[in-house]
């Protein structure tokens, strides 16, 4: 899928910043109706990641929400900042480069993008990401364990070598060679993310990450049989890296691992192969919000601090257009 190419070329050419301008009405301006004007829809969509139609809706779903508090110059509205956010997002380019193109100071792209990211990220996780189990319900099922609530997996997100040699360490991830960070997911059969945890240091291991994320808590239903109540808990589909999570969560499903000096049954190796196939999604969807948003696909340039806040919104959107474009038709 293609995204932003025409931006991603200037990245071969001299960064020039945009003249900071010393009056308020000759600094340059942006807007969404500007780029509908310059590029028509179907580069915009390139450049967002979504069509108008989408777009707009994203705008009046979020737009009551984005409550703007405190005296001073209140920049973009919302349609606006969204789409500057998202042109960012998508294509993975740095501030300056993004100022360039719009001719726009850099400034305003930074306080523009950091503002939203504090303002937008509540009103698209409460919109686009479930916030009880009952808000996950969902009439589709895995082909091979119908009961399992969702898959659950990890992603890592590469960022820039720390100068301090003690955050190295934090920030390196022996199995992939690269520091990153890093975030869990559980993917439902429809495809949609219904849970997500913090962002961690790439050294946590998965298992260690799941122990302390509240995915737990999140699927844990208290169910009143008979007049007593009971913790009622779906299993939830893993991969060898969560071996050891059935000590705190026995309704884990977990690849079999080979014995040492033997070797899996038939009905063993059947079984992996189909839970594999099932836990397919996640893996799906993580390479799907990666394609929608370079920001994070490639090394990412900004504070790591902002990422807690980026991550969830990304989820949230990529949620929300696979809804208009589901991965399993």
């Amino acid at each position: 899928m293609q995204r932003f190419t025409e931006l991603r070329r200037l990245r071969e050419q001299p960064v020039v910043e945009a003249e900071e301008s010393s009056s308020e009405d000759d600094a340059p301006t942006f807007s969404y109706a500007s780029l509908l004007e310059t590029y028509g829809e179907e580069q915009v969509r390139d450049i967002t990641g979504f069509t108008n139609q989408e777009f707009q809706e994203i705008v009046s779903l979020i737009a009551p929400m984005m409550i703007v508090r405190g005296r001073g110059r209140r920049g973009m509205d919302v349609e606006d900042s969204l789409a500057l956010f998202l042109a960012w997002a998508t294509s993975g380019m740095t501030y300056k480069e993004i100022a360039r193109h719009f001719m726009i100071p850099i400034a305003s792209v930074k306080t523009t993008i950091s503002k939203f990211i504090e303002r937008g990220k509540d009103p698209l996780v409460k919109t686009f990401i479930p916030q009880t189990l009952e808000d996950a319900a969902t009439d589709a099922v895995f082909h091979h364990f119908p009961d399992a609530i969702g898959a659950v997996d990890a992603t890592v997100i590469p960022i820039c070598r720390p100068c301090c040699p003690d955050d190295q360490k934090k920030i390196y991830c022996g199995k992939h060679k690269i520091h990153c960070v890093k975030f869990q997911c559980l993917v439902n059969a429809e495809g949609q993310a219904i849970h997500i945890s913090q962002v961690v240091e790439g050294k946590i291991h998965d298992k260690k990450l799941f122990d302390s994320s509240s995915l737990q808590r999140f699927v844990t239903e208290q169910m009143n049989v008979g007049g007593q109540n009971m913790v009622v808990r779906k299993p939830i589909l893993c991969d060898r890296a969560y071996t050891g999570i059935q000590v705190v969560y026995p309704e884990a499903i977990i690849m079999k691992k080979k014995p040492p000096g033997a070797e899996l049954t038939d009905d063993e190796n059947r079984f992996n192969h189909h839970l594999s196939s099932d836990r397919m999604i996640v893996e799906n969807y993580f390479g799907r919000l990666k394609v929608l948003f370079g920001v994070i696909k490639e090394t990412f340039r900004c504070e790591i601090r902002l990422l807690e806040s980026l991550i969830p919104m990304l989820v949230a959107l990529t949620n929300y257009y696979l809804q208009k474009h589901p991965l399993r038709r």
